[in-house]
């Protein structure tokens, strides 16, 4: 009897042995915007100017407002992707400059077009004019960047990440998937505060460049392919702040973390149940 449990034990010890031994190094893939970097809302409103924020409606439901009214400009394509941000469905001309498919240029023209020809959408001039502003801002990659700032925590989560090896000497490779627009994203990279963070990046896939967005799967088909990523076979991590973008990834057998209101502790905290710290 005594050999027989002997004997199981010594072989979970060594199936527990195989398994942690896959865990670490680890490809890491994070998410952008709601991860690594936020965007401040007060730097936004100067930037688009507090005087416009002024008006007889509510300030809270102004986003929302936008979305309405880029909704109208371009109709829902029924095969693009149904991208969550902050709760909201993306309007179809989003997802258009997310992936490419339109320049900031051709868009501000079509907002230009849109607020004359839908005057009658906005409840008063102050509305419409705020409406224009928040979209100008949007819409100009110089002005957008100046409003994003990378979360310290994640920064520093990923350079321990990086810095951490095996007795090999092996280092966990990092990946950054992100929605981002192709013509703001090489001033991003550009930025100073955020230039060590994209120094540790094995490979970065944006969506604007592949003209593909999450959760689409085959966004992330891409960046299995193209940096020879086999989750099958070597832990592989996703953390992301959208829910919607997580399932996908886990059917390529992708492990997923929600990041949940920028808390890059309980990051942390799963990375290090699962070896990678």
């Amino acid at each position: 009897m005594k050999t027989v449990f002997r004997s199981k034990l010594i072989s979970i010890c060594v199936l527990f042995s195989i398994l942690t031994s896959t865990l670490f190094p680890a490809n890491l893939i994070f998410d952008m915007e709601g991860v690594l970097v936020k965007r401040s809302k007060l730097s936004a409103c100067l930037n688009i100017g507090l005087s416009k924020f002024l008006g007889l409606y509510n300030p809270l439901n102004i986003e929302q407002k936008l979305f309405d009214f880029l909704n109208l400009l371009i109709p829902r394509n029924p095969e693009s992707p149904e991208v969550i941000n902050n709760g909201k469905v993306l309007p179809q001309i989003m997802c258009d400059w997310l992936t490419g498919d339109k320049t900031t240029e051709e868009i501000r023209a079509i907002v230009e077009l849109g607020l004359e020809k839908h005057d009658s959408f906005f409840t008063t001039n102050s509305q419409k004019g705020l409406i224009a502003a928040m979209a100008e801002f949007m819409f100009t990659p110089e002005r957008l960047i100046k409003a994003i700032y990378p979360v310290k925590d994640a920064v520093k989560l990923v350079k321990k990440c990086h810095g951490k090896t095996d007795k090999n000497g092996h280092k966990n490779r990092i990946f950054i998937l992100t929605n981002w627009d192709a013509e703001s994203f090489p001033l991003l990279y550009r930025t100073k505060a955020l230039r060590h963070l994209f120094q540790r990046a094995d490979g970065i896939v944006v969506s604007g460049s592949v003209h593909l967005l999450k959760p689409d799967p085959t966004i992330f088909a891409y960046l299995c392919d193209t940096f020879t990523i086999d989750p099958e076979k070597e832990l592989t991590v996703f953390v992301d702040d959208t829910l919607a973008n997580l399932q996908p990834a886990k059917e390529f057998g992708i492990h997923t973390i929600h990041c949940q209101n920028t808390n890059i502790h309980a990051v942390k905290r799963e990375f290090k149940n699962l070896g990678v710290l």
